[in-house]
């Protein structure tokens, strides 16, 4: 890569880096309370049953890591990747708040919408000619 990344891409890159990190810890709740932190179940408006909440976590965890990777090296499928993943999570805590009626879920929602804001304008940085 010949030009350098701009910090709103390594900001947020590094931000999925660090959820997937702190969705591995989840997958040790013993160790998290020991500590003293206590871990809500990430995905709670996951309803696989064939799958269990462990590796529902471990597979969320790898795909960010992986949406990361080719975001941080500025591929175009990574921005996509990054996009169509924080859609999948606005419609899933809008389906679990509407199911459960809690408010922490309007938050995450929050949270993935001012997301978006930040993603979609960095789109310019992954022209074809700067991602081979």
């Amino acid at each position: 890569m010949s030009e350098k990344r701009p910090f709103i891409v390594t900001f947020i890159g590094d931000g999925c880096i660090f959820g997937a990190f702190l969705l591995i810890l989840s997958l040790f709740p013993t160790f998290l309370e020991r500590i003293g932190i206590y871990s809500a179940p990430f995905h709670a408006f996951l309803n696989v049953p064939i799958l269990s909440e462990n590796t529902i976590t471990l597979l969320i965890a790898i795909t960010l890591l992986v949406i990361s990777y080719a975001y941080l090296n500025l591929k175009i499928w990574g921005y996509w990747l990054m996009v169509c993943i924080n859609v999948l999570f606005l419609i899933g805590w809008v389906i679990a708040a509407q199911q459960s009626g809690y408010e922490s879920f309007y938050e995450n929602s929050i949270t993935v919408i001012i997301g978006l804001i930040f993603i979609l304008p960095t789109k310019k940085y992954f022209d074809q000619k700067t991602s081979k």
